[in-house]
């Protein structure tokens, strides 16, 4: 390795911490919560085999729909090394962005073996606002893992492809770690089937001859994987039901692609989360989006030959964001995070032209590219000072989604824990207003009215979320709420009826359990107190050292 690419690899590096230190004291927010805060698997290696063979949000009681174990194996990895504290799950985050745009740098690099170019991939890839979301979001952890596996998966190809027969021990060297980067790309996240696609597009932009079994050996993995998701893990995001066609989401899906490319051009109002939003066909913005994409589709593909760097640059943005436009059924039109691999086909094009006028004037190349890349790390640090704080986070984003209840909903738990109640009263009521059907709003607030002594009020939110159409962990956690408040007044029968319902929506809602155990045990009802004490003890739930003794010292009467 040369003197450049060490230098390349060192500011790529340096770059990334400097972007993305202030990120480090983010406290957990929404998905953080459930993935990581809440979550008992990622509590001891003894859950391994449950990581791979349950949802992403098992651990927590909670459904989301999702098969992703490398990721929750890797915030195994980072419990053990941090506990709960969120800062050594941000640097995780950090530490595997910074890797990945070294992989992006490395890909280029390989491709077309130009310094300049690959070095400003890099670069632009690892300090650009708009991956923002997914480094200092923990729960896009997946996005980081997708995308450094997916990476490698095509660097080992090109490196199996020109590998000599003659070195049959390289090539299988090669032919393995490639294998083995995509399964575990696709066990990161289901948008690594796509990879397949990029080395075809490839092969199809550069005249380069298709490494024929070692495309067959990724789409059969593809294949299984694809298999094994609709049959074995037929669970599916918990949103599907609410989008049954895909007619209404084709006019979103050009706002979002020329939404994503000015983002990427005038990264300005970067925010979390767009919600759900849908457009009509005859929406000027919808005409205009759908003939922008067309003259963009139409330019590239008829300029192929002559600029082949651009035609695969733009293959690749398309291909790889096909799976975020929505025609699979996603909870929002949009996201930054969507954008984390695709950004690496824009970057490429941005670089090239940068490459070309380094050619004719090394100064106005020179001057440009300090300018952007100024410009995105001030614009990066500046966004990561709202992720540290989630008031300031939501906030921002509400500024720029004034009806997205969900995060109304998140601000009002964050104003409830400040102690602002009436503060979280306020929020919690406008998300209920724009989603009158938001289960978690309801849930919620009737935690605020129980903490208030407000029976009634508190009952009535408690049944508005068990009649939603909500996640089995809003409804669950809705009955064992309930069952709380009934116990708090001594309606015991009730009570045991509340929290068999929680238990039978959400089996690993391990408090619900303790609080049966309770109940049955000075109902004296022995054999189910002990039941579900020990399912309380087995899902890890700290239980009462008296009550641990009582029920301990009857076990032994029995024996």
């Amino acid at each position: 390795m040369n003197r450049s690419k060490y230098t390349a690899i060192f500011f790529i590096s340096i770059l990334g911490i400097i972007g993305y230190v202030n990120s480090s004291n983010g406290r957990f927010i929404l998905d953080d919560k459930m993935l990581v805060r809440d979550n008992a698997y990622i509590r001891s290696f003894s859950r391994f085999p449950s990581l791979f063979a349950s949802d992403i949000g098992s651990g927590a009681g909670c459904t989301a729909g999702y098969f992703r174990p490398i990721p929750m194996l890797n915030y195994t990895l980072d419990y053990h090394l941090w506990k709960l504290d969120p800062r050594g799950y941000h640097l995780s985050n950090i530490i595997l962005h910074i890797l990945v745009a070294l992989c992006a740098y490395w890909l280029a690099d390989i491709i077309f073996a130009e310094n300049i170019l690959s070095t400003l991939v890099g670069i632009f890839f690892v300090i650009h606002p708009i991956q923002t979301e997914a480094v200092s979001y923990i729960s896009s952890r997946s996005e980081l893992l997708m995308g450094l596996f997916s990476f490698l998966c095509f660097i080992f190809y090109l490196k199996y492809s020109v590998s000599e027969p003659a070195k049959r021990l390289s090539s299988i060297g090669f032919f393995s770690l490639m294998s083995l980067s995509y399964i575990i790309a696709l066990l990161s996240k289901e948008t690594a089937l796509v990879v397949p696609v990029l080395i075809l597009l490839y092969s199809c932009a550069f005249g380069k001859k298709t490494k024929k079994n070692a495309l067959a050996g990724l789409l059969i993995a593809a294949i299984l994987y694809v298999i094994f998701r609709s049959t074995i893990f037929q669970s599916v995001p918990v949103h599907m039901d609410r989008f049954a066609t895909v007619v209404p989401r084709i006019p979103g899906i050009f706002v979002a692609l020329v939404k994503y490319l000015s983002l990427l051009l005038f990264p300005f109002g970067t925010h979390m989360n767009y919600g759900l939003k849908f457009f009509s066909f005859f929406d000027p913005n919808v005409l205009a989006a759908a003939i922008i994409v067309a003259v963009l589709i139409i330019y590239t593909i008829k300029k192929r030959k002559l600029y082949p760097l651009l035609f695969f640059s733009a293959g690749w943005f398309f291909v790889t964001l096909l799976p975020a436009l929505n025609i699979y059924p996603l909870d929002s039109y949009m996201a930054e995070r969507y954008l984390y691999l695709p950004s690496w086909g824009f970057f490429l094009a941005l670089a090239w032209g940068l490459s070309r006028l380094y050619k004719n004037n090394k100064l106005w190349c020179l001057g440009l590219s300090a300018f952007l890349i100024v410009s995105y790390s001030f614009l990066t640090i500046k966004q990561n000072n709202y992720w540290k704080d989630p008031i300031s986070l939501y906030g921002a984003t509400l500024r720029q989604e004034p009806d997205n209840y969900r995060i109304h909903e998140a601000l009002a738990g964050e104003y409830y824990l400040e102690g602002r109640v009436n503060k979280a009263i306020e929020e919690y009521l406008k998300a209920i207003e724009i989603n009158p059907g938001y289960g978690r709003a309801y849930g919620n607030l009737g935690n605020v009215f129980c903490k208030q002594g407000k029976i009634k009020q508190a009952v009535f939110m408690y049944m508005k979320a068990i009649n939603s159409r909500s996640e089995k962990d809003v409804i669950g956690a809705a009955y064992y709420n309930l069952g709380n408040l009934y116990l708090s007044i001594g309606k015991d029968s009730q009570a045991v009826e509340l929290y068999r319902k929680a238990v039978e929506i959400i089996p690993a809602m391990a408090a619900a359990h303790n609080n049966l155990a309770v109940l049955y045990y000075y109902n004296k009802d022995y054999g189910l107190a002990v039941k579900h004490y020990n399912q309380a003890r087995k899902l890890g739930y700290n239980v009462h050292p008296d009550f641990k003794k009582a029920i301990d010292n009857y076990a032994g009467t029995t024996r």
